[in-house]
């Protein structure tokens, strides 16, 4: 029995579009990698907590905060990243007392 193989164009689209999503999976690795997305919950719980927030708050939907702890919210989500410069304008606002001696301990010679 002779047995012939022919190449078709669908068997080229399909390894181009195996080796594009190879390069995009390869890509989003090295980003999350590089985000330490692993730890990022982890890390989130600690900024939230520090900031104030209960656990139900974590937990719940954030349409339900109200203004004041949604500022929070948006000032976690900046200390999160993981930037060489981060600059806040008046990061203390909308926090009490034991977060603002939070933030800094956090960030010690950052807070002027």
């Amino acid at each position: 029995m002779i047995s012939l193989s022919v190449e078709t164009p669908l068997d080229n689209d399909v390894d181009a579009a195996v080796a594009t999503a190879g390069k995009m999976l390869e890509d989003i690795q090295t980003t999350l990698d590089a985000m330490d997305a692993a730890s990022a919950e982890a890390r989130a719980q600690v900024i939230l907590l520090g900031l104030g927030f209960t656990p139900e708050m974590i937990s719940g939907k954030f349409s339900a905060l109200s203004g004041g702890w949604r500022s929070r919210a948006s000032l976690a989500s900046a200390l999160l990243q993981q930037v060489d410069v981060l600059l806040l304008d008046e990061p203390t606002n909308y926090l009490d007392l034991d977060a603002v001696i939070w933030l800094t301990c956090l960030y010690p010679s950052h807070i002027d």
